[in-house]
């Protein structure tokens, strides 16, 4: 009903069974501190105009706090105003008790009532009334700051920003692993600090990113060809090249796997092998339920110890470890129970410029789900001129010269049309600036290669009045960037609108 909602939304009860969330009172305030859209230190006076000054209540000015335009602005004036408000009411309740012991001092002292117990009841009255007020007020307090909600707050951990924060003037040490880069619209974005009991929305926050989504539906269709083949094929190293060739298929659409480091919350590119490995998991994970949870409940446990109130601490890092190397373990192992006996069935690698596809004899027309899933993963492209540099497949992601010559517009490819007379002859492509826009014909020389802005890449930095070259060490999440000189010097987050990278590679041998 409607009353325990407003105690839930203010934090003061749920359900039996159900873990605190984020009340309304918790939510605003990490919304100040991150600076979000309606809590910004500019938001400030609209908020008191509307909520303490409203046509209901008005807090009178001598008990708000400072009101200032900057950073900071937010905590000071509820600090303040919630320090004013209580020494306030404490003030006045200790001049009402005064004057409530001063009248009845009067009233013993003259003896109308008749007795010279008044003083003495008066005062125990007092005591009775206060003294409950402030045990009961300790055993809750106690009992609150003992909860895992009060302990995590008490921790400053827990609320704090899962990223340490990026100080002018101080040595900013970073844990890079990978390749740092700005993720796009269809990049396969694996996270490290979604995943959360009390909020549900966490656990799903990257599932309806475009690429993810995408992610999601393939995954889907190759859970169910793992289970076709899991009793039918006995092929050693047929799985490897299974995964290899499904993130193949994503690399040629441009889709990237990206993993964010929860040291910093920087996106970097995985390479090949965790590629194969995180598709591994999340096949597996579509194809066997209790492997889901068993993955589900790791990652609740991993969030826990790399952003509760056991953070940084050593039980936190060596469980981590710990956590990681039990996925790894249940994993591997369910994946090992594939049958991988040496006996080919029909099947034979053939090796070609080092790259091996898989070629089969007579078990296709014996094992139609067999057909299809060997159609599914692609083992080898239909047409021979897709491997040429002339191609960029169906879906994947280019810079098209604009109609006027002056710009590289990102576009997607939509459609490949080859000449018929000529195989050898450069093809055109249908493509489409948007989702919703119109698909136009491009020539070939029209369109080329996207880069997307990462780490080792070029760009033109603004320095007094001139673009110097430089190279990039570092993408961060919002767009700013480390780099580095021809000289050597290096500059620390770069805005984006001091450097100008091109997205584009302009050499097509």
């Amino acid at each position: 009903d409607k009353f325990h909602s407003y105690l839930g939304c203010l934090g003061l009860w749920k359900e039996p069974g159900r873990n605190w969330g984020y009340d309304l009172i918790t939510s605003s305030v990490m919304r100040i501190v991150n600076n979000q859209g309606g809590m910004d230190y500019s938001d400030l006076p609209r908020f008191i105009d509307n909520v303490i000054h409203n046509k209901f209540f008005k807090l009178p000015y001598f008990l708000q706090g400072t009101v200032m335009e900057k950073e900071g602005a937010w905590q000071r004036y509820i600090r303040e105003t919630i320090d004013k408000c209580f020494y306030f009411l404490a003030g006045v309740n200790v001049v009402v008790m005064l004057y409530y012991l001063l009248l009845v001092y009067l009233v013993h002292d003259s003896g109308v009532f008749g007795s010279r117990r008044v003083l003495h009841r008066a005062i125990l009255r007092i005591v009775v009334t206060h003294g409950v007020m402030m045990y009961l007020g300790y055993l809750l307090l106690r009992h609150v700051s003992n909860s895992d909600w009060g302990s995590n707050i008490a921790s400053g951990k827990t609320l704090m920003k899962p990223f340490p924060p990026y100080i002018q003037g101080y040595n900013n040490n970073v844990t890079v692993i990978g390749i740092t880069t700005l993720p796009e619209r269809d990049d396969i974005l694996v996270g490290s600090r979604f995943d959360s009991k009390p909020i549900g929305a966490f656990n799903r926050w990257l599932n309806f990113h475009p690429g993810n989504v995408e992610f999601d539906r393939i995954i889907q269709r190759h859970a169910h060809a793992v289970a076709s083949y899991r009793n039918t094929l006995h092929l050693e190293g047929f799985v490897d090249r299974y995964l290899e060739s499904v993130v193949e298929d994503f690399d040629s659409r441009g889709q990237r796997f990206l993993r964010q480091n929860y040291h910093n919350g920087d996106w970097e590119i995985m390479s090949t092998s965790e590629a194969m490995e995180y598709t591994e998991y999340a096949i597996l994970a579509k194809s066997n339920r209790l492997l889901a949870a068993l993955d589900r409940e790791i990652s609740f446990l991993l969030a826990d110890y790399r952003f509760g109130h056991y953070r940084g601490t050593r039980l936190a890092l060596d469980s981590q470890y710990d956590l990681m190397k039990w996925r790894n373990i249940i994993f591997r192992k369910s994946m090992s129970e594939l049958p991988t006996s040496k006996k080919s069935s029909g099947f034979t690698f053939k090796t070609n410029s080092s790259k091996s596809t898989l070629h089969h004899n007579n078990i296709m027309a014996k094992s139609p789900s067999l057909s299809r899933t060997l159609n599914l993963v692609r083992w080898s492209l239909p047409l021979e001129h897709t491997r040429s540099r002339f191609m960029f497949p169906v879906g994947s992601i280019v810079l098209s010269l604009s109609d006027d010559a002056k710009d590289w517009l990102k576009a997607k490819v939509t459609r490949v049309l080859v000449s018929k007379g000529n195989r050898r002859r450069p093809p055109s492509f249908g493509i489409k600036y948007d989702d919703s826009g119109e698909e136009i014909l491009q020539q070939f020389v029209m369109v080329v290669k996207y880069s997307p802005l990462s780490a080792g890449g070029n760009v033109a930095v603004w320095t007094d009045n001139q673009w110097l070259h430089a190279t990039i060490t570092r993408v961060m999440p919002s767009g700013e960037i480390d780099v580095v000189l021809p000289n050597g010097n290096v500059w620390h987050r770069v805005p984006r609108h001091l450097y100008n990278y091109k997205y584009g590679n302009f050499n097509r041998s």
